[in-house]
């Protein structure tokens, strides 16, 4: 990467940590003015949200080529945006539980998503774009139609239980269907990697963190909270528990282990693929690959085979 570009890219990571630290200090301070006896749990949840946004902003800055990083700070923004759901403002209230279960969506987008942070083939992109369909767009009638309604007068909105009790049964059929279909594909990824010794650490691992996880949030809701009587908040806190490793596990498996080997040549191919977009001229990629910023591509000599000079690699191409 440029130096130039480098910089720009760290100057933009910087004002989003900047500008998500300052969403979650307000967030806070307002579920802590509230005096709920669970405001500490509602704080971990926010301070969880800024968390993933650093954490992917790690990622991002040390490999810029890898989407993963931009998807965890997604996930920490979605996290932070579906925190709002539990403030006293009426507004920040409705987006909130509008977007509540976003960080959902982005969740599953990770997990296919991984180890690259790009949706390939379009099976994947179906999936995930139906997941955001699912948490999202049923949501709406959900908050619309609930006992919050009266809070649209000038819409005409009235509660609609049957609405809400059918918007509910949809998402979570469709919401399971998807999950099921996540599993299956990850399962399958899971057989590949195992085939290949080099692909098993950290891959193997983070296929099968990313399968538990996605099947822990509706298991931990229907089966365990029944089974446990738990509460609300005793639900929340379990989901929370097992959510808080997420941005921990994704980050580590595309920083360290197999992936340092292989990432800068993936990041390489996606610089290089054609219609990618990249402006990245040819030196400037092999460069950032190789980790020399004086690489220089010269034509390959007649009589002699190719050779690296002192102190600088260099490149021959076959031709002028």
């Amino acid at each position: 990467m440029r130096p130039g570009w480098a910089r720009s890219l760290r100057i933009a990571l910087l004002v989003q940590v900047l500008l998500a630290a300052a969403l979650a200090g307000v967030e806070a301070t307002l579920i802590w003015s509230a005096r709920s006896p669970f405001a500490w749990l509602l704080i971990l949840y926010v301070v969880q949200g800024l968390a993933d946004v650093v954490i992917g902003v790690v990622a991002w800055d040390r490999r810029p080529g890898n989407r993963t990083g931009a998807l965890l700070c997604v996930l920490g923004i979605a996290t932070l945006v579906a925190a709002a759901g539990n403030l006293a403002d009426p507004v920040l209230a409705a987006v909130g539980a509008v977007l509540a279960e976003l960080p959902i969506a982005v969740l599953l987008h990770l997990v296919v998503a991984f180890p690259s942070g790009r949706l390939r083939p379009r099976s994947q992109l179906v999936l995930v774009a139906a997941g955001y369909v699912v948490t999202v767009g049923l949501q709406v009638p959900q908050y619309l139609f609930g006992p919050g309604a009266s809070a649209f007068p000038a819409w005409g909105l009235t509660a609609r239980p049957w609405i809400v009790a059918d918007s509910y049964w949809l998402q979570s059929w469709l919401g399971a269907a998807i999950l099921a279909a996540a599993c299956v594909l990850k399962a399958g990824q899971v057989r590949a990697a195992r085939r290949r010794p080099a692909g098993r650490p950290p891959r193997l691992a983070v296929f099968t963190y990313g399968i538990l996880t996605i099947l822990s949030l509706p298991l931990t809701a229907q089966v365990v909270r029944p089974l446990a009587h738990l509460s609300v908040y005793g639900l929340f806190g379990v989901q929370l528990a097992l959510y808080f490793w997420v941005p921990v596990v994704f980050a580590t498996a595309v920083l360290r282990a197999g992936f340092s080997r292989t990432g800068n040549i993936e990041q390489l191919g996606a610089w290089l693929a054609p219609g990618a977009g990249a402006s990245l001229r040819l030196r400037d990629a092999l460069a950032a690959t190789v980790g020399d910023p004086s690489l220089q591509l010269l034509p390959a000599p007649s009589d002699q085979p190719a050779g690296s000079g002192p102190g600088r690699a260099q490149i021959l191409l076959a031709g002028s």
